[in-house]
């Protein structure tokens, strides 16, 4: 038996502009392929090539979903999203606020503490 092929998704592509060489981040979305996109450097519109299927096959370099999903049916791999960003920023937020809520149990404790002393 012999290890399972996997192709990995990414969630996001970094767009290199055409004009100006800036480079962007842009999130590769699950229902669309993205056709054009703004430069924030350059001010300019960028549309997808004819040649192309889309911004983020055109001007990155990873491929977008659609073409991955074609890519790994063809050649017999197993499909695996990258887990995503969000959700350890989502866990990160979570534990600074029980920190926080933490530190003022503490605070109202050492408070209530002083004043029974007193």
């Amino acid at each position: 038996m012999g290890r399972k092929r996997i192709l990995k998704i990414p969630n996001s592509a970094t767009i290199k502009c055409p004009s100006c060489n800036k480079n962007t981040r842009m999130k590769i979305e699950k229902d669309r392929s993205p056709q054009f996109f703004h430069c924030r450097k350059c001010k300019k519109d960028v549309q997808t090539p004819i040649t192309k299927c889309c911004i983020i096959c055109a001007f990155s370099d990873k491929k977008c979903l659609h073409s991955l999903l074609m890519e790994a049916h063809a050649k017999g791999l197993q499909v695996k999203e990258e887990k995503q960003k969000e959700e350890k920023l989502n866990a990160e937020e979570r534990i600074n606020k029980q920190l926080e809520i933490l530190k003022e149990k503490i605070s109202n404790a050492e408070h209530q503490k002083n004043h029974l002393i007193d």
